[in-house]
């Protein structure tokens, strides 16, 4: 069984409704949008509680990809509809410090 609110990678792969995106991952995290071909077409800062808005977005197959310090850096690819919008709840792994 998965935590609350946490979606899995499979989750997070299945289409999301909307040209906007809202959720949450990590405070301090930046969030950016690319489109198959890799242009950016969203960013976003997260707050500090981790919640993320990301509006104006084209309906079709985008890459979220999701950056914080002391985490490892996180894809999830997710296809945007026409209409409508959608909240995802997203977790990043800790980074570990590597040995010398």
């Amino acid at each position: 069984m998965r935590e609350r609110g946490r979606a899995t990678a499979a989750e997070a792969e299945q289409a999301v409704p909307g040209g906007e995106i809202s959720g949450r991952v990590s405070p301090a995290a930046v969030l950016v949008v690319t489109d198959p071909q890799g242009a950016v077409t969203a960013r976003s800062d997260t707050d500090g509680r981790g919640r993320f808005h990301l509006t104006g977005l084209a309906p079709g197959d985008v890459t979220l990809t999701a950056v914080a310090e002391g985490f490892l850096p996180q894809t999830w690819a997710l296809t945007v509809p026409a209409s409508g919008g959608a909240t995802v709840d997203l977790a990043l792994a800790p980074a570990f410090a590597r040995a010398a």
